[in-house]
């Protein structure tokens, strides 16, 4: 059997065993429930979670939750814990995922503080990846959090099947569309970008609370980055825009970041107008009014009507020159 995970004694309550799997010790309590660890029965370990009375009475828990797992069973990646095993039928609904062994990227960073660069590079290819293969598959992966994100022997892998629980404890690192149920890919991306700037900087970009603030803040502010390595700034703020459709693909995302050609510029947007050849019409233009000046400069000194008549004459030749110049 693989390494034990670390748990804490069964306590008054608990269930001995959840569907086929005995239940070994208490692994942690978080926002979907109580995870415990449970023999796989093929040699390994599996993370059973056993769901929260107060999300089971949600309207519509179960048939979503039911809707979630299928799709989530057929992602392929070994960058995602697989999920073995389901049922959201049952008097309290359970998932079983693989378990991996390693540190949360949130407990990492609450112990150890930001990652170094290094290390954040590999988590932001790493969950790419993930992500590529989870839309390969038609599937989307919402609430994707620190929390759900392991830093295992051989990368990151996420690991957090969330069923659509707890949306509170998610608020700051999912997109706030994810609130209003309107599920797609993007929301993953702002999601990736989320974690990524939280595993560099120690802090969630558009910080944490109540999930109405965070969703203003992320439409009218801006995301803090101080501390993202320079080279993902660029992919990680074009990743918490607010336009989904602006921000990048994650199959796209996993080539650049994995490949030799560096991580992809933010999408393109409409340029402002500070090209080369607008700075060129810009210095001509300072060339025309110039020589405008001082054109009136000398006819103003010949004095009377003449220099009246000349400065209007003069004014209305710069805007000939001007509209020249910007075509």
């Amino acid at each position: 059997m693989n390494e034990t995970p670390p748990t804490t004694p069964l306590v008054a309550g608990d269930p001995a065993q959840v569907g086929p799997y005995p239940l070994h010790g208490r692994m942690n309590t978080g926002g979907s429930g109580v995870t415990y660890a449970a023999p796989d029965g093929h040699g390994g370990w599996a993370a059973l979670t056993v769901v929260r009375e107060e999300h089971v009475a949600v309207p519509g828990f179960r048939s979503r939750f039911a809707h979630h797992a299928g799709l989530v069973q057929r992602v392929r990646s070994p960058r995602v814990a697989p999920l073995l095993a389901a049922d959201g039928s049952a008097p309290r609904p359970w998932f079983a995922t693989a378990y991996v062994p390693g540190p949360t990227v949130r407990d990492m960073v609450a112990t150890h503080g930001p990652m170094p660069g290094g290390q954040v590079r590999e988590l932001a290819a790493g969950i790419a990846a993930a992500l590529a293969d989870v839309h390969a598959a038609g599937a989307v992966y919402p609430n994707l959090t620190p929390a759900g994100v392991v830093l295992g022997p051989d990368g990151p892998v996420l690991t957090g099947f969330e069923a659509h629980v707890a949306a509170a404890d998610s608020a700051g690192w999912v997109d706030p569309e994810c609130f209003t149920g309107r599920l797609s890919s993007s929301i993953d991306m702002f999601s990736w970008g989320s974690v990524v700037a939280f595993a560099a900087t120690g802090r969630a970009p558009f910080g944490t609370g109540d999930p109405d603030a965070v969703a203003h803040r992320h439409e009218n502010g801006r995301p803090d980055l101080f501390g993202v390595p320079r080279d993902l700034a660029g992919p990680v703020s074009a990743a918490l825009v607010p336009l989904a459709e602006d921000r990048p693909d994650a199959a796209g995302l996993a080539r650049a970041l994995t490949g030799s050609g560096g991580p992809p510029p933010p999408p393109e947007r409409k340029r402002s107008g500070t090209g080369p050849a607008v700075a060129l019409a810009a210095a001509a233009l300072v060339l025309v009014l110039l020589g405008a000046a001082l054109a009136l400069w000398a006819l103003g000194r010949e004095g009377g009507s003449a220099g009246a008549g000349g400065s209007a004459a003069g004014v209305e030749r710069v805007g000939t020159q001007v509209s020249g110049a910007g075509g």
